[in-house]
């Protein structure tokens, strides 16, 4: 194919309209709570870095 190619529009900014929240700060700690007490009564006692890591980053300690 030979040609040039037709000139590019620029992009028109977008503004999103909808929102998803699923969790809030709250649901995250009980998620969080559940989610060692779960790892308690399975007897895991060393959690691996990436769970500790997803932990962490989700707001949990």
């Amino acid at each position: 194919m030979t040609g040039t190619l037709p000139p590019r529009r620029p992009l028109r900014r977008v503004r999103p309209r909808l929102a998803l929240s699923i969790l809030g700060p709250d649901g995250v700690k009980s998620v969080h709570e559940a989610a060692l007490e779960v790892l308690g009564r399975a007897g895991v006692r060393f959690a691996s870095a990436r769970c500790l890591g997803i932990l962490a980053d989700s707001g949990g300690t």
